[in-house]
């Protein structure tokens, strides 16, 4: 899989893990890194690299609110979803799942190609 096809694959499943967590509660971005990693066992952990920029973006795009939980210190953006961002989450799912469909069958593909002779043996 191209680093094109891949990243947005990685953005589009944090985005909406992210959602995911902010409709059980608000909570800060190292909150939610902790909680994509405990619900896949590990195997989504998010780079801050790619967490906080989207956060930023979904931020700008109304679906999220930010506040500095001590705005002297700036020390932990506390994150809320909005009702924008409530009411984009069933589109949002649909997208994750297509792609996950989609996932499927490349890797039924690649399956297919790798182990064809294997399996027939």
């Amino acid at each position: 899989m191209s680093r094109r096809t891949f990243r947005p694959w990685v953005e589009l499943l944090l985005e909406f893990y992210i959602f995911k967590i902010l409709m059980t509660a608000p909570t800060y971005g190292n909150r939610i890194s902790e909680e994509v990693k405990k619900h896949t066992k590990g195997v989504a952990c998010p780079n801050p690299n790619l967490l906080y920029p989207l956060l930023r973006k979904i931020e700008n795009e109304g679906y999220i609110i930010g506040n500095w939980d001590s705005p002297d210190k700036r020390n932990r953006r506390i994150y809320h979803i909005t009702q924008l961002g409530l009411d984009y989450f069933p589109e949002l799912e649909q997208k994750a799942k297509e792609h996950f469909i989609q996932m499927e069958k490349n890797i039924a593909i690649l399956r297919s190609c790798l182990f064809e002779s294997e399996e027939n043996a």
